[in-house]
């Protein structure tokens, strides 16, 4: 889209999954098939070595040609500040920042 907007998906992270990125591939497909907007993947997760392995790169199809490549943004301990004052928290509040400009999309449950 032209006015950058996108879908925004967040999904909390436990633990490594092999499973997860066939699956993360999937739920931005679907968004994108349904919505007609790109979609950016956030995964949240509370401890550094699952941060780490959501954060990489995986590409999905044969080696010599990749069909789709997956790259997740992630925010974990090393990548959110720690908050542990009210003045801390007074500084990172949005309503120091510009109005939002969101529009909500209905939520849907995904097919699984």
């Amino acid at each position: 889209m032209k006015d950058g907007s996108f879908l925004l998906a967040v999904e909390a992270q436990g633990g490594q999954d092999a499973d997860k990125p066939a699956s993360w591939a999937y739920y931005l497909a679907y968004l994108y098939a349904r919505y007609k907007m790109p979609a950016v993947l956030l995964v949240v997760c509370q401890d550094r070595h699952t941060a780490a392995w959501a954060a990489r790169q995986v590409s999905l199809g044969p080696p010599q040609w990749p069909t789709l490549t997956l790259r997740p943004l992630v925010l974990g301990p090393d990548t959110v500040p720690v908050i542990d004052t009210p003045e801390a928290a007074a500084k990172t509040s949005p309503s120091r920042c510009c109005p939002p400009r969101c529009t909500a999309v209905p939520r849907s449950p995904m097919p699984y």
